[in-house]
């Protein structure tokens, strides 16, 4: 990458972050205190429902995010695993508490 391109590159960047700064700005100006902060021992900050899902997950909310063929048959692997562990070990332990019952 030249010179250049990495000037424009970083020049894009600090647009990006003022226009950002300037909105955030503005939405605080306009909106009411109360309408971003609940009160009581549970309180802290109001975020809309659509904001909070694209920041944890990166997408809107209701759209699925398709996984990979590979990654769909690890989870499921691991399900039924965790789940064959779980009944051996409940089964374990039934045998244990029949054979100590008797």
């Amino acid at each position: 990458m030249g010179q250049a391109t990495a000037r424009e590159t970083t020049k894009d960047e600090e647009d990006l972050e003022n226009r950002i700064e300037a909105a955030n700005t503005l939405e605080l100006e306009q909106t009411h205190l109360a309408n971003l902060l609940t009160k009581g021992s549970t309180g802290g900050e109001m975020v809309a429902k659509e904001d909070l899902w694209n920041c944890l997950f990166r997408q809107k909310a209701g759209h699925r995010r398709r996984v990979s063929e590979e990654a769909e048959r690890e989870a499921v692997r691991h399900l039924g695993a965790t789940a064959a562990e779980t009944r051996r070990d409940t089964n374990d332990d039934r045998m244990i508490e029949a054979t100590s019952s008797r």
